[in-house]
């Protein structure tokens, strides 16, 4: 184990009891998995003897690959493309019910301004999911009502403010904050939060507020938040639930014990006594009936706080060979290739 729990080990070793094991493996280049004769369950059925992994970061180059057949599956395409391949002969495009929301994470302990729960109302309200899921997600998502996904359990209606930007105008105005600067980080590598930040900049510049955009690596990203002074006035997330409950969720997005600077994914860096004392309780009952409640609340406070802006609840859209047979989204794991269960035709 040495002093870091085998991780240096596991990097370059593999430890698991699978149906496939790892017979080549080039970090960000390609993985090689065979199937393991002797696997416990057998091998009855249509299952692949050999999967290869190859690590593609142009969408163009994954598209090229699927249509020449030299690829079977292509989770990473652009909107567009996935679009284009709905119907085309040869292919089929699947649409998993992910539950992955994208936020814009205000931070609520930053500079002065951002504290203000009536200046984050005014941000709140100045972006367009609806204009976001129509544009930018071709559909391919589902109307973000709050921070937690409309089909979990414990979803309250309604507990995030809607688009209205002629109010937040007034807002900015009557309060003397026009000209205010503020900065946002993302990821430009990802479509969708390049093409968010573009939305969102454009409408602050609407209502008089500059939006500064400052694009990077997850890392570095992710390291800004460790301490207050260094965490952007917003920072775009998704958040990808370690298990299908809404506590994997809301705890981790909105816990103060879960801040940037303790580690965690609550980049808002939001503390509420009440919100951490709701799912605090809610983690410790086994009453669903119970848990919906305390989950409700949390979600009200939340929103009455203006912590973030729930960009979009984005579908899993992967394009497939219609050779391909036994993919399914499992929503507990996202974006993962449960390769066992699937075969060629």
């Amino acid at each position: 184990m040495g002093d870091d729990n085998g991780r240096a080990w596991l990097a370059v070793n593999e430890a698991g009891s699978g149906p496939y094991k790892i017979t080549k493996f080039k970090p960000t280049e390609e993985v090689v998995l065979e199937a393991f004769k002797p696997y416990w369950k057998g091998w009855s059925g249509n299952h692949v003897s050999k999967v290869v992994f190859v690590y593609i970061s142009e969408p163009s180059t994954q598209l090229a690959l699927l249509n020449s057949g030299d690829i079977h599956i292509a989770p990473d395409l652009t909107v567009d493309d996935k679009v284009s391949l709905r119907g085309k002969m040869g292919f089929k495009v699947n649409i998993g019910a992910a539950a992955t929301p994208l936020y814009f994470q205000l931070n609520t302990q930053g500079k002065k301004i951002m504290q203000n729960p009536l200046f984050r109302k005014a941000l709140v309200m100045s972006f367009d999911r609806k204009l976001h899921l129509k544009s930018v997600l071709q559909g391919f998502g589902n109307m973000p009502d709050g921070p937690l996904p409309s089909n979990w359990p414990g979803h309250k209606k309604g507990t995030e403010l809607r688009f209205n930007l002629n109010s937040a105008k007034k807002i900015i105005k009557d309060n003397g904050w026009t000209g205010t600067r503020l900065l946002v980080r993302y990821l430009p590598a990802i479509e969708e939060e390049k093409r968010a930040v573009e939305q969102f900049q454009s409408n602050l510049a609407k209502i008089g507020i500059t939006l500064d955009t400052e694009g990077m690596t997850w890392p570095t990203q992710a390291a800004t938040v460790q301490k207050l002074e260094t965490t952007s006035d917003i920072n775009m997330i998704y958040n990808f639930p370690s298990f299908p409950d809404p506590h994997a969720i809301l705890n981790t997005s909105f816990n103060g014990k879960l801040t940037g600077y303790n580690g965690g994914y609550n980049w808002s860096q939001y503390s509420n006594n009440k919100v951490d004392s709701l799912l605090n309780k809610a983690a410790s009952s086994s009453n669903q009936k119970e848990r919906a409640k305390l989950y409700s609340q949390v979600q009200q406070l939340v929103g009455s706080d203006n912590v973030v802006i729930t960009v979009s609840n984005p579908g899993s859209v992967v394009a497939l060979s219609n050779k391909v047979e036994g993919y399914k989204y499992n929503v507990a794991h996202h974006q993962t290739f449960n390769y066992m269960d699937i075969g060629l035709k």
